[in-house]
């Protein structure tokens, strides 16, 4: 049915030009690379004491991927406005066992393909009551997407509430205010910006929604499995991983690093340059979105 994230050997890959690109930056402002004894993070840490996120020219950044124990133990989570809670009930949508998962999921997919092969003409299933009518509500699978699209819908109203999508911004991206700047590489050179202006800017034009149903025809569509951040277009997503048994019931929250950068670069103007490759920009508040 074809695969959607990444192959191991394509992380590993991201993972060392990401460590390249650390390295660059870090030589460019005489720094050095400060690692996270517990989640393994790095960033780098200038002279003047700033803590940078080095977001390397990948198209998808990955922010964060974090199962039942992060969400249960980290009291940020837990206090911005109940996220935590949500996110667990989110994985719970899911059964433990990961085989199980599996075998209904491959029930489920068969069927579809069996009544696509039966309906050529059909368009892709996506509305419930019609899925239903094909598709018992037994099957794990499909139960886990449903109870899924009530969780999601419940994270959507709550990240609707500014404060609560900047605090959990801040959390997610810059570590509740350890991390300072966030350098982005584009084109050879780093474009540095503040991490309370990022925020200050998401806060102001982002918007929340849940993911349409998909177009697939062999696939099962039910709307509301992601949560998705835009501006004018999708600029974040936040999803359920559940490709394999090493990556099953997490919580993954990926960025597109174009879109992302496009909007801090409409809401900034260039502070100083260092040389030809360090960029620094300041939010413009003559242009609130």
């Amino acid at each position: 049915m074809g695969f959607r994230g990444s192959s191991s050997s394509q992380a590993s890959e991201y993972k060392l030009q990401g460590h390249t690109d650390e390295k660059a930056f870090c030589k460019l402002i005489n720094g050095k690379v400060k690692v996270d004894s517990i989640t393994g993070k790095t960033d780098v840490v200038g002279l003047d004491g700033k803590n940078y996120s080095v977001k390397g020219a990948k198209k998808k950044w990955q922010i964060f991927l974090y199962g039942f124990e992060r969400f249960k133990n980290d009291l940020h989570f837990q206090e911005s406005d109940g996220l935590g809670n949500l996110f667990i009930e989110c994985l719970e949508c899911f059964p433990k066992n990961y085989n199980d998962y599996l075998r209904d999921k491959n029930a489920c997919l068969k069927i579809l393909l069996d009544y696509t092969r039966l309906n050529p003409s059909e368009k892709a299933l996506k509305d419930i009551l019609e899925l239903r009518k094909i598709i018992s509500d037994n099957n794990i699978y499909f139960k886990s997407k449903l109870r899924l699209k009530k969780c999601t819908e419940q994270i959507k109203v709550r990240l609707k509430d500014k404060l609560t999508l900047r605090k959990f911004l801040e959390k997610s991206m810059f570590n509740n205010g350890e991390v300072d700047r966030i350098a982005i590489k584009k084109d050879g050179k780093f474009l540095i910006f503040n991490s309370q202006d990022v925020l200050n800017i998401f806060a102001n034009n982002l918007m929340v929604a849940n993911s349409a149903a998909g177009n697939r025809r062999t696939d099962l569509n039910i709307e509301g499995q992601k949560i998705i951040i835009k501006y004018a277009h999708n600029i974040g997503e936040i999803e359920i991983r559940n490709d394999s048994p090493d990556h099953y019931r997490q919580v993954r929250f990926n960025m597109n690093k174009d879109k992302t950068l496009e909007l801090l670069l409409k809401f900034s103007s260039i502070s100083h340059k260092d040389g030809d490759a360090l960029i620094y920009y300041n939010q413009r508040h003559d242009k609130v979105g």
